[in-house]
């Protein structure tokens, strides 16, 4: 039974323990600053429900789920058009900046 394993394990093309790169994939980002400028844009990408509370943090209803942002924090559309949200901390050690012809959230 062992030497049956041992077989499957060798004739198998992957190793048990490899390391692998995640697929670069580019994302969309608005940093929230409660900024007229930033509402705007919103509206304008068509994040349209959402609201300021008291402390300048947001709460969006995005295809019926809500996220909440505070200020500082980025509101990020990944490649399967799902937002969610990211402190700045994290985000800057898991994306770099795609410097080109960029488009709307």
């Amino acid at each position: 039974m062992l030497q049956e394993s041992n077989d499957v394990l060798n004739s198998q093309c992957v190793p048990l323990v490899s390391n692998w790169y995640k697929k670069p994939v580019l994302v969309q980002t608005i940093l929230w600053d409660n900024s007229n400028a930033v509402k705007q844009y919103m509206r304008l990408v068509g994040l349209n429900d959402f609201t300021v509370k008291d402390n300048g943090s947001v709460s969006i209803n995005v295809k019926g789920s809500v996220i909440n942002a505070d200020i500082g924090e980025y509101i990020v559309k990944d490649e399967n058009n799902e937002y969610y949200t990211c402190d700045v901390d994290t985000f800057e050690k898991a994306y770099v900046r795609f410097v080109g012809i960029g488009g709307a959230l």
